[in-house]
C-alpha cells in the first residue's frame, strides 16, 4: 500500500539576465539538489548575491581574475530574508582561487569584491551549491499499463526526488527546489513535541514567499498552511513555483524534524497516453466485480467511513468473485473509528485477473480502476 500523488512535469529552462555591471546565469538541478549560478563583477566595491532556492548548506565559489589586479578582497556573507548578514569567509589573494563556504541554510549569499591597480579587472564567481540531501538515486524503467479495452500501453518511466532535511528550533526555514516537482510533500516530526507554529510556504520569484495550503496525506481533513504543535506529513502541487520552505514561526520548545521530498517524472508513452478511470460506486455490505478481466486498481476512496468496516480488494476473475474469495488479496483496508473524513488510498497495481472488492457495513465506497 502506498499513498502516491500523480506527478505532472515542468519543462525549466535557464534564464539569463544582463544586468548593470554584471551579468548573471543561474540553474538549478533539483535531482541532483544542487545549484549552478554564474555572475561577473567589473566594478570595485560592488557586490553579487546568489538566490539561494534549495536551502543549501555546503557551496563552493570559484573565483577568476581578471585585469591583474594589484590588490583584491573577497568577502562571502550568507544573508537571511531579513538583511541579516553573516561574514562566512575572506580572501586577499589576487589570482584565481577557490573558496568552499560551510553552513546555512541562507536565503542570500552575498559576495563583496574590491580592488585596486591592474587593467580594467573584473572576477567572474561561479557558485556550486549542494543541499544535505542530495543525491537521492534516480529511478527508471518500463511499465505496462492495462487500458480499459484490455490492450498495453507501454511507459517508459523516469522518476527522481530531491529529498531536503533540517530542524528547526526556532526561526529557521527548511527550503526545497519545487522547479520541475509535480508534487512536494513535507514530514514534520517531534519527540517530545515542539511548540508554536511552523508555516508552508513557497515563491515564485525566490524572493516573496506566500503562505500555501498543504493537504494532509493521511487521514483527510483540510488542507492547512500554519502547523501548530503537530508531527504528520503534507503535500502540494507546486505547478508555478520555484521553492517551497517551512519557516519556524515561531518553535519556542524542542525541535522540529523537517523532511522536504520533490518528485519529479518523465513518461514517454507508446500508445493512447489520456488514461480516464472507471470506477464501481459501493454503499453496501456486498462483492463486487469491477472489472471481471486484467486491469489496474488505481484508488479506493472511502467517502463515509464507518468504524470497523472492512474494505478487501481481491486479484481475481468475474467467476471467482463470489462471497469472499479465497486467495490473491490485493488489500485489505480496515476503518478505524477515530476517522470521522472521507480518504483514500492509491495503489496503481496491475491486477492480472480482475479487480473484485468485497465490502461490509454501509461504508460508501468509490474503486477507480482501468
Amino acid at each position: 500500500m502506498r499513498f502516491h500523488t500523480v506527478v505532472m512535469v515542468l519543462a525549466v529552462g535557464m534564464l539569463v539576465g544582463l544586468l548593470v555591471h554584471n551579468a548573471h546565469c543561474q540553474q538549478t538541478v533539483p535531482g541532483g539538489g544542487k545549484e549552478f549560478e554564474s555572475q561577473t563583477l567589473s566594478v570595485s566595491g560592488n557586490s553579487l548575491t546568489f538566490n539561494d532556492q534549495l536551502g543549501t548548506t555546503s557551496n563552493t565559489f570559484e573565483i577568476l581574475v581578471s585585469g591583474a589586479p594589484a590588490t583584491l578582497s573577497i568577502t562571502i556573507s550568507g544573508q537571511q530574508r531579513g538583511g541579516t548578514s553573516t561574514a562566512l569567509a575572506t580572501s586577499t589573494t589576487t589570482t584565481n582561487q577557490t573558496i568552499t563556504v560551510a553552513g546555512g541554510p541562507y536565503d542570500k549569499w552575498i559576495v563583496n569584491a574590491s580592488w585596486t591597480g591592474g587593467a580594467s579587472p573584473s572576477i567572474t564567481v561561479n557558485r556550486t551549491g549542494t543541499t544535505a540531501g542530495a543525491g537521492s538515486p534516480a529511478i527508471s524503467g518500463n511499465v505496462n499499463v492495462v487500458q480499459p479495452t484490455g490492450s498495453l500501453l507501454n511507459v517508459t518511466v523516469t522518476n527522481t526526488n530531491t529529498q531536503v532535511t533540517g530542524n528547526i528550533t526556532n526561526t529557521q526555514s527548511i527550503t526545497v527546489s519545487a522547479l520541475g516537482a509535480g508534487a512536494v510533500t513535507v514530514d514534520i516530526f517531534s519527540s517530545p513535541q515542539y511548540t508554536g507554529s511552523i508555516v508552508l510556504e513557497c515563491t515564485m520569484d525566490n524572493v516573496n514567499w506566500n503562505a500555501q495550503r498543504f493537504a494532509p496525506v493521511v487521514g483527510g481533513g483540510q488542507a492547512v498552511s500554519t502547523i501548530t504543535a503537530a508531527n504528520g506529513t503534507w503535500t502540494l502541487n507546486p505547478a508555478g513555483f520555484t521553492a517551497c520552505r517551512a519557516r519556524g514561526n515561531t518553535v519556542a520548545t524542542n525541535t522540529a524534524v523537517i523532511t522536504w521530498n520533490a518528485s519529479q517524472a518523465t513518461a514517454n508513452a507508446i500508445g493512447r497516453t489520456s488514461l480516464q478511470y472507471t470506477f464501481c460506486y459501493i454503499t453496501t455490505a456486498t462483492t463486487t466485480t469491477c472489472r471481471g478481466t486484467a486491469g489496474v486498481l488505481h484508488r479506493i476512496a472511502i467517502n463515509t467511513p464507518v468504524a470497523s468496516a472492512t474494505v478487501k480488494a481481491f486479484n481475481v476473475p468475474s467467476g471467482s468473485c463470489v462471497g469472499t474469495p479465497g486467495g490473491n488479496a490485493v488489500a485489505i483496508i480496515t476503518i478505524p473509528a477515530a476517522v470521522g473524513n472521507p480518504f483514500y488510498v492509491d495503489y496503481d497495481v496491475l491486477m492480472a485477473n480482475g479487480v473484485c472488492i468485497v465490502t461490509s457495513g454501509a461504508t460508501d465506497v468509490t474503486v477507480a480502476y482501468e
